[in-house]
């Protein structure tokens, strides 16, 4: 079971759709939050998932003094970027060397259109799609 299945199932079953944060350590649910806060009650490794499916990391720090920070978590395929500068949060694709962003609220768009369930299912489509207009492409010639 992955993690956004997990935290799924948990939400339904306690009341808790669509609103906070759900924490997971070891593939066990370890409590709900109304907002991602406080890393030093957590222990580094915890995982948290908000209800538009994105991941966070707890780091840092140490199991008796708690985490230091939550991170967005991250893939080599796609990376979740939340500037401090509050302009609009973006993912970050990567195939090979090509690269390209997407806005957040782009996503969440793609979500309802296409009727995904979770933030996570959305931003997994967006990005397939992006890799196959990729495939899909002229190669480029060489002169």
């Amino acid at each position: 079971m992955s993690i956004h299945e997990l935290v799924d199932s948990w939400r339904r079953e306690n009341g808790y759709v669509g609103r906070g944060v759900v924490v997971v350590l070891h593939g066990q649910v370890q409590g709900w939050l109304n907002a991602l806060r406080n890393p030093e009650s957590w222990v580094p490794g915890c995982v948290a998932v908000d209800a538009d499916g994105l991941v966070y990391r707890a780091v840092g720090g140490d199991d008796q003094g708690g985490a230091d920070r939550w991170d967005a978590a991250s893939s080599p395929l796609v990376t979740l970027v939340h500037p401090v500068d509050e302009s609009e949060p973006y993912a970050v694709f990567r195939c090979g060397a090509l690269t390209d962003r997407i806005s957040l609220a782009d996503v969440r768009e793609h979500m309802e259109q296409k009727g995904y369930s979770t933030f996570a299912e959305a931003l997994d489509s967006c990005y397939w799609s992006w890799r196959s207009i990729l495939a899909s492409a002229d190669p480029p010639r060489s002169v």
